[in-house]
């Protein structure tokens, strides 16, 4: 009997710890007491406050199905299994009395379900154009031609599971610590700007071609050897996606689409939202270094520049860090006030942050020196702290090249300090003297020690001698717009002196570019083309300057100006027929949906030239002057192109009506508006 009773007992404690609260006491989150049977009668708690206490039906849990995504997923690896099982049956069996029909059998299966799963993965991918890729691997498959443009994912990449594929669709880019499998997409331009979706395998070749190929000539902006584009894409994705636009090849749309999402992203987290970060800055300047050459002829293209200056500002970027040791009353003021408001203060300049501050005065002194923009980074001691601290360090070979060209901008800043560039009305022009020509050569003494300083190894680099001689032509490019001296008749004497300097770095910046490897034309940064634009505008000046010191026709002789635009334009050409079988692996350049950016060079050298054949065969008969352009029968054009003046006496020649086009009657004022303000860079 005790046995029994005690067994009830322990039935009924099991059932009142199984017991439901009241729905009131559920409400309340309190614990309900029941003085009998569960559920007959009321609570006690309801009893006491005459509450209505009911008890909460039982529901019946829904149990969790298995996921249709995974048996979709199941399905398909089971019918490529047996794909595969097929095709090795077929293979064993092939000498079997009609193997033809067995196989053309599975290719029609197979093709079909390769259909199926390319027609489900197009409407969500979007691949590299003029490449595809075999994510069996994870590399880049060699596609060519009509083919490769038509290229989708191959249906491998509906296997994987929704957490492998990466989709951007916003244009906020945060750091992320997701793992994304070598095989995954992740978006490069999202929607509705494009759709460029490439694999992180890919993305880690196209990494490795931007630090062989792109860093070493526009060092500001380095990305670590050992760093994969899983670290690059997790510590900064806004860097990520600009590197790999910079590199990956896509059409003229996408590139376009990239640009307005680009502009919209740093109007947006830095004028909007006033976010400073360095891959910002970072992300800036490599859009301007690798943009098209034309980029600085149009003033709407300086907005990212002034930003890009002040994120300088806003980072702290261009001055040393207060120093503790200097006890003066700003810095007093400034470190009591840290320490009342528990401020760190910025932390000391990483070498990073110098070639990125560094970079930007590059940029802005180049635009100010060639383009004749207003100069915003003056040349200050702590860009001198900032080369020697990236020189001791030497973290990466091109940091030598990089404190190189920032010391040469450097004495471009003294040129235009000491010549600066005269108004557009003409104003403010200067006398050419002896203080002129003695500062000219103090100056090209500076630079040609620089240069003596600079590694034997910079010297065969082309990149390094187009800039060198580019910094010599704008040394001597002032010569042109001084008037000649009327007190001395040795000043007449140097002012020839220092006009034939310009016209030989000219000529050599010149030979230099037509030098490039016609591999490596399109793909050069802008401040080679920039240097190549002020070199070829300044020699078209100084072969039709009309000047009592000046022989333009002796100019024009030695510079052989329509054979080196001739040569320049083959080679750009040729650079455009490289660049489109290149197409599949690297990005090729438009201005529009038809124009790449290397025939537009060669179209834009081709009208110079032809303006120029024109100037001499049709001379203006109101510059008849001490140095008319007079056609020369005998010039040394003969063998390389043909002389205006044989072209006139030759009615049917074909290159007559190339040379004399509607641009032949308009007169040195058009010309001189058109040249100062840089239209002919523009498509």
């Amino acid at each position: 009997m005790a046995d029994i009773s005690m067994g009830s007992n322990r039935s009924g404690s099991s059932t009142k710890e199984k017991a439901r609260a009241c729905a009131y006491c559920n409400k309340s989150k309190t614990k309900c007491i029941w003085p009998g049977e569960p559920g007959v009668g009321a609570c006690t708690r309801c009893v006491r406050l005459r509450r209505q206490c009911t008890v909460p039906h039982h529901g019946e849990r829904r149990r969790r199905g298995p996921s249709t995504r995974v048996g979709q997923l199941e399905e398909k690896i089971d019918g490529l299994v047996s794909l595969l099982n097929a095709s090795r049956q077929i293979q064993q069996q092939s000498s079997a009395a009609e193997p033809s029909s067995s196989t053309s059998e599975l290719q029609q299966a197979t093709s079909a379900a390769s259909a199926q799963d390319r027609s489900s993965a197009s409407e969500s991918y979007c691949i590299l154009p003029m490449s595809c890729i075999h994510v069996n691997d994870g590399h880049l498959g060699d596609c060519a031609g009509q083919h490769a443009q038509d290229c989708l994912p191959p249906h491998h990449n509906a296997l994987q599971t929704p957490t492998s594929t990466v989709q951007t669709s916003s244009p906020a880019s945060e750091p992320t610590k997701s793992y994304i499998p070598p095989t995954a997409y992740v978006d490069i331009i999202p929607q509705p700007y494009g759709c460029l979706r490439i694999t992180m395998g890919e993305a880690e070749r196209l990494l490795k071609l931007y630090q062989t190929d792109y860093h070493p000539r526009f060092p500001f902006v380095p990305i670590p050897r050992n760093t994969t584009a899983q670290d690059l894409f997790q510590r900064a994705p806004f860097l990520f996606r600009t590197i790999l636009q910079i590199v990956a090849p896509q059409t003229a749309a996408l590139q376009r689409g990239f640009t307005v999402w680009f502009r919209e992203y740093i109007a947006t987290h830095v004028v909007v939202k006033q976010e400073k970060g360095l891959d910002l800055l970072q992300g800036i300047l490599l859009f301007i270094a690798w943009s098209e050459s034309h980029y600085y002829a149009e003033s709407w293209a300086t907005t990212l520049h002034q930003l890009a200056v002040g994120l300088v500002v806003d980072l702290g970027l261009n001055s040393h860090k207060p120093s503790k040791h200097v006890v003066n009353g700003a810095n007093q003021f400034v470190e009591d006030a840290r320490r009342l408001s528990g401020f760190k203060g910025r932390p000391a300049h990483t070498l990073e942050d110098m070639r990125a501050y560094l970079g930007c005065f590059y940029v802005s002194s180049l635009a100010a020196a060639l383009f004749r923009h207003i100069p915003v980074i003056p040349c200050s001691s702590y860009i001198s702290f900032c080369c020697e601290k990236i020189e001791t360090e030497a973290e990466y070979m091109e940091d030598t090249y990089l404190v190189i060209l920032v010391r040469m901008q450097r004495i471009v800043c003294r040129i235009l300090t000491v010549f600066p560039p005269p108004d557009s009305d003409g104003s403010g022009t200067m006398t050419f003297s002896a203080a002129a020509h003695m500062a000219m050569t103090t100056l090209r003494a500076d630079l040609e020690d620089l240069k003596m300083q600079a590694p034997k190894h910079l010297w065969d680099n082309l990149s390094f001698d187009i800039a060198f001689k580019g910094i010599l032509a704008r040394l001597y490019e002032p010569v042109i717009y001084m008037t000649s001296s009327s007190v001395s008749s040795v000043d007449g004497i140097r002012k020839s002196e220092a006009m034939w300097c310009c016209l030989d770095a000219v000529k050599a910046s010149l030979d230099v570019y037509a030098s490039y490897p016609v591999a490596d034309l399109s793909y050069l940064p802008f401040n080679t083309y920039c240097h190549m634009t002020f070199a070829l505008i300044t020699a078209a000046r100084l072969v039709i300057l009309q000047d009592p010191d000046w022989n333009n026709k002796l100019a024009g002789e030695s510079l052989d100006f329509a054979g080196i635009t001739q040569r320049l334009s083959e080679r750009c050409d040729q650079a455009d027929n490289v660049a489109i079988a290149e197409e599949w692996r690297r990005k090729r350049k438009y201005v529009n949906d038809t124009l790449s950016v290397m025939a537009m060079h060669r179209d834009k050298l081709r009208w110079i030239r032809s303006w120029y054949l024109s100037k001499i065969a049709a001379p203006n008969p109101a510059a008849t002057g001490n140095n008319p352009l007079e056609p020369q029968p005998d010039s040394q054009y003969q063998g390389q192109a043909m002389p205006a003046t044989e072209m006139i006496a030759d009615p049917g020649n074909p290159a007559l009506a190339d040379a004399l086009t509607p641009m032949s009657f308009l007169g040195d004022d058009w010309w001189q508006t058109m040249m100062d303000d840089m239209s002919f860079l523009q498509p």
